[in-house]
């Protein structure tokens, strides 16, 4: 009636395929992606889980005969105000100077910025 070699290999087959998918599904499920794909650009030794300290941008002075403000991170500051856990010390016509912890440093504008 029937060939029984057949039905094995055809039977063999079948359990071979789910086997296979079954795999595929689980290397390819979201959790697993995210640690074992990489961004082929990314460069070497990249970390992306490696978190950064916030930075100070400062976007533009405004300076007139009783005015001295700034906008640093899309806030505007003046002369002694705190942002993200520094001060201003000194707001000047192209740059500004921000003391934290570790000493003062200089915060400049784009050159693109200056008028």
């Amino acid at each position: 009636m029937f060939d029984l070699g057949i039905c094995n290999i055809s039977l063999c087959k079948l359990i071979f395929c789910v086997s296979i998918l079954s795999v595929n599904v689980s290397v390819f499920s979201d959790e697993n992606r995210s640690s074992r794909l990489k961004d082929p650009t990314q460069p070497l030794g990249y970390n992306a889980s490696v978190k950064r300290k916030p930075s100070l941008k400062l976007q533009a002075i405004f300076l007139g005969a009783n005015r001295k403000e700034a906008i640093v991170n899309g806030q505007s500051v003046k002369e002694g105000d705190t942002v993200l856990g520094k001060r201003i010390v000194k707001i000047k016509q192209k740059e500004i100077v921000v003391e934290n912890s570790s000493g003062r440093f200089t915060l400049v504008l784009r050159p693109s910025i200056f008028k």
